[in-house]
């Protein structure tokens, strides 16, 4: 059934929100929409959607995490030295999507992770784009079969933004890269959580950093169908729009956090 919504699907500038209408953002965990200008001591609106749990949070200033922009619009550069923690661990122990649009800077191969924790291989949920032999890897609650899965042969552009999906869960778990399915399996897997562990993106899942762009990070507490898998991969920002409310964040409800002092990193629902 198709689905028709009065907003564009092109990544919307510095202000954006979120239509809660649409199905992408079903059941939706956590957004991240990486924006222009900079990123050092930028206030951040971190919310979990569907729970009480509401943080502000600061962007690393360290080196190695750097506005970028390439073909999608604005992105944040992390480099070998730059990480972002998204704080405690949100992912649910099974029927999860976590989606994202991203560019490796470089074709040099690393034994890095697009995203994860450090945590117990029970704990995991995270991905390797790739590791340093060329694979793909997906781990979820487990780093052997069924919870790994793996792909080798594919290529990674470092002029034009990918988007990745990795669907886990009652139905088994698989890998996307720009709308194909490039690996699956089909028992049914779960994870162990641990709030002692962080999600890190360019990090944790027990590898190092890359250098990568990244444009746009989303979780969601369902794991997508084939059919969403497609349809996100074609428009993944449909389900965002540009706010013309004139100020620096747009409040979900409940105690408005302080305004970004940057307007850097757009983290909602």
């Amino acid at each position: 059934m198709a689905y028709f919504f009065p907003r564009g699907t092109y990544k919307p500038p510095f202000g954006a929100s979120v239509n809660l209408d649409h199905p992408f953002a079903r059941k939706l965990l956590l957004a991240v929409l990486f924006q222009e200008t900079t990123y050092s001591g930028a206030a951040i609106l971190n919310v979990v959607y569907g729970s009480a749990r509401r943080r502000t949070v600061l962007c690393p200033t360290a080196a190695g995490v750097a506005a970028a922009s390439n073909r999608h619009g604005p992105a944040m550069r992390m480099n070998t030295s730059g990480t972002v923690n998204l704080g405690p661990d949100f992912i649910p122990t099974k029927n999860v999507t976590i989606a994202c649009v991203r560019m490796k800077s470089d074709s040099t191969l690393r034994g890095a992770s697009l995203f994860g924790s450090n945590g117990s291989a029970t704990h995991r949920c995270g991905a390797h784009v790739p590791y340093s032999d060329s694979i793909v890897y997906f781990d979820f609650g487990g780093t052997g079969s069924p919870n790994r899965i793996s792909v080798s042969g594919l290529s990674f552009s470092t002029t034009t933004p990918e988007t990745w999906i990795f669907p886990a869960g009652d139905a088994g778990s698989s890998i996307w890269q720009n709308g194909k399915k490039v690996a699956s399996q089909s028992t049914a897997i779960s994870r162990t959580a641990d709030v002692a562990d962080d999600i890190i993106l360019n990090g944790g899942n027990g590898g190092s950093t890359d250098d990568i762009q990244m444009n746009f990070w989303m979780a969601v507490a369902d794991q997508w169908s084939d059919e969403m898998c497609r349809w996100w991969s074609a428009e993944p920002y449909a389900h965002l729009y540009s706010s013309f409310v004139r100020r620096s964040y747009v409040d979900f409800g409940g105690s408005a956090p302080p305004p970004a002092t940057s307007g850097a990193l757009w983290v909602m629902p």
